[in-house]
């Protein structure tokens, strides 16, 4: 799972500055609250600790998963596997080798949940990889500027089989 000079990444199209400074700030938020709730722990043990303990666990945790998704890329194709980071999930690796079949599905949304109009339709493409179970895996691909293409080529070009649009 080591990153190539060949690999193909996938990731977020945001400012690393910006997104350094916001994972440093949501940290900073939780070590503060973590701090501060283990001294009062130790001066006072009572409900009010143990809250500020939680929630800074909460806030450091969500910090590195900001960190995750902000500054790894969110996929890589590489020589012989798709490795995919999911924002609250662990990393998911799919080998080229157990993939039978390749395809895309697309879904378009047209209305909310409350059944009203929405006012642009939203489109969602999923890449479905049958492995030699039969079994389906299916994962949502990033709408990040037409990477998606790119993608869908590399995975075609490295594993041998198409990617069909179903």
């Amino acid at each position: 799972m080591t990153m190539d000079e060949g690999d193909i990444h996938i990731k977020v199209q945001a400012s690393k500055a910006a997104a350094w400074f916001f994972v440093g700030f949501v940290g900073l938020i939780g070590l503060a609250f973590f701090l501060g709730g283990l001294a009062g722990l130790f001066d006072n043990p009572d409900a009010d600790g143990v809250v500020l303990v939680l929630l800074g666990a909460a806030c450091l945790f969500l910090a590195t998963r900001l960190g995750r998704h902000f500054l790894l890329p969110r996929m890589t194709v590489g020589a012989d596997q798709l490795v995919v980071r999911p924002f609250w999930g662990g990393t998911v690796v799919w080998p080229f080798a157990t993939a039978v079949s390749w395809s895309t599905r697309r879904q378009l949304i047209e209305k909310s949940w409350r059944g009203r109009r929405l006012p642009i339709p939203i489109t969602i493409e999923r890449l479905v990889r049958t492995d030699q179970s039969g079994k389906e895996h299916v994962l949502v691909l990033p709408g990040f500027a037409g990477q998606n293409e790119r993608m869908l080529k590399a995975i075609a070009q490295r594993s041998g089989k198409p990617v069909t649009a179903d």
